[in-house]
């Protein structure tokens, strides 16, 4: 026989058992809110106690929107890697949002991005586009395994790595697959010109830190902030309400003050103020 619940999806019923498993063990709940809004903790904390919150700018009280941020960002990444004197032909690439995720280890041997468990264990393994057969996986990788060594692997485990994600990608890809070059273990020749993955890896990883530090990522973020920044009203009275208990905030960043100045003013520009 069906249920009231029959149209409910997954996340409704394991939060209406988290609900009645809490209702049971603290007694009725008095506020109701989504489970997407509540915070859960694996460790108490008392934060009666705590006198200072610090908080991050980029990707914490600043989100970027996505796909825009990581597509303004892989767009200036091709045209850094082109003036450095790769083909004109990458320009073509487009920026898929749906293959890259954070986490990857990009090993610069082989060329590999690697989907890995918390002991190195590999669970998916892809050169450029294409995802290697177990026997294949096995014959790079003995028992399927790679020691985190940072000399070879390096781990894109930020919102920020995701397009440089993609574009190691499209460049292993475009480069082992392109008629003009000799597919090798460890890169690809074109007479006696030989690429090693590392090398590529070696530019994409300078192209970041130029466009970050030199290049116009920040302008094009501060020209069209509506574009590329979520602006949500809740923040200054989240804030607020901190300093409010009597507590103090303080913000912790690596990026440039004039940068800061606009994101955070940007992010506290309403009407109603603080107060919501």
């Amino acid at each position: 026989m069906l249920g009231l619940n029959v149209g409910l999806t997954r996340n409704d019923r394991n939060e209406q058992d988290l609900d009645s498993y809490n209702e049971g063990v603290y007694g009725a709940r008095t506020d109701k809110r989504e489970l997407g809004h509540r915070i859960f903790v694996n460790r108490s904390l008392h934060l009666e106690n705590i006198k200072f919150y610090g908080f991050d700018m980029d990707y914490t009280l600043a989100e970027y929107k996505s796909p825009q941020y990581e597509q303004l960002g892989f767009n200036l990444l091709k045209d850094r890697l082109v003036s450095l004197g790769y083909p004109e032909e990458i320009k073509a690439f487009e920026y898929d949002p749906s293959f890259p995720v954070r986490g990857l280890w990009f090993d610069s041997l082989y060329g590999n991005l690697l989907k890995v468990d918390a002991y190195g264990n590999i669970l998916v393994c892809v050169h450029g586009f294409e995802f290697l057969k177990h026997s294949q996986v096995y014959e790079l990788y003995p028992n399927k395994f790679l020691q985190l060594d940072e000399s070879r692997v390096y781990v894109l485990n930020t919102l920020f790595n995701l397009p440089e994600t993609y574009l190691l990608a499209c460049l292993i890809d475009f480069f082992t697959n392109s008629p003009q070059f000799t597919r090798e273990k460890t890169g690809v020749k074109e007479g006696d010109l030989t690429m090693s993955f590392r090398s590529i890896f070696q530019d994409v990883r300078s192209a970041v830190d130029w466009i970050h530090l030199h290049g116009n990522l920040k302008t094009k973020t501060i020209e069209n902030l509506n574009e590329y920044v979520k602006k949500d009203e809740r923040l200054p009275m989240f804030l607020t309400r901190i300093r409010e208990s009597g507590a103090k905030v303080f913000l912790l960043t690596n990026s440039d003050y004039v940068f800061t100045d606009k994101i955070m003013t940007y992010l506290f520009d309403f009407p109603h103020g603080a107060r919501g």
